[in-house]
């Protein structure tokens, strides 16, 4: 159970933007949604209908929101759709996760003059545990940041362009491609490059984790030109 907050108490994070999908599947009381940020088809019961979405209304193809429910060492089992309600005919372009503080290794950056600029980071996803990679801007560097070099750990939020992200899980085969697809509508902002006293703080497995992007770069990727 959640500690109750306190007088004091710093505020809680912002909760994650919700999902968007389509519906892939409808059978008696349970369905399937297709997301690009989804690996698999993720699982929703009826009663997971809320905002006026009524269960009998839906079709395969029909576009929703939902929020990701993951199991845990409770209720052990596979993550289901919660909330899940009818994505909004003209979505916000961009919505910033700022829930969460990834840490990613520059790979990239390349100043253009005139506060423009652009560069590419890895990463360790943690939804899914991948190695992945996202594009950031100039615009994307958090404020008084003037700029990073390749190399640097930075932390850094995400940023999702929610239309291009509903028009993917459209897509043929979203549901499985949509892990290695999500650079195609999501970009790194908020960068924030880590001294050495925060990079010495970190847990060891984060550390790990970035030794092994550094290990990455040296080898595939020397000159770090940008990914198709």
């Amino acid at each position: 159970m959640a500690a109750e907050q306190q007088p004091g108490d710093p505020p809680p994070p912002p909760p994650p933007p919700p999902l968007l999908g389509r519906v892939s599947v409808l059978k008696g009381a349970f369905g399937f949604i297709a997301s690009p940020s989804c690996a698999k088809d993720v699982f929703f019961h009826a009663s997971a209908c809320e905002g006026g979405l009524a269960f009998a209304q839906l079709a395969p193809g029909a576009a929703v929101a939902f929020e990701l429910q993951r199991p845990d060492a409770a209720a052990p089992g596979r993550a289901a759709a919660a909330r899940v309600r009818a994505a909004p005919a003209a979505p916000a372009l961009v919505a910033v996760d700022e829930g969460a503080q990834r840490l990613g290794l520059i790979a990239k950056f390349a100043a253009a003059g005139g506060g423009r600029g652009s560069g590419w980071l890895r990463y360790f996803d943690p939804a899914d545990g991948r190695l992945s990679h996202l594009t950031f801007g100039a615009q994307d560097l958090a404020p008084g940041v003037p700029g990073v070099e390749r190399g640097q750990v930075v932390a850094f939020a995400v940023a999702t362009d929610l239309r291009r992200q509903l028009a993917a899980a459209g897509a043929r085969g979203a549901a499985h491609q949509g892990a290695l697809a999500k650079h195609s509508y999501q970009r790194a902002t908020q960068l924030r490059p880590l001294d050495a006293g925060a990079l010495a703080v970190l847990p060891r497995a984060v550390q790990q984790q970035l030794a092994v992007l550094e290990a990455v770069a040296a080898t595939f990727d020397p000159d770090a030109d940008a990914p198709g």
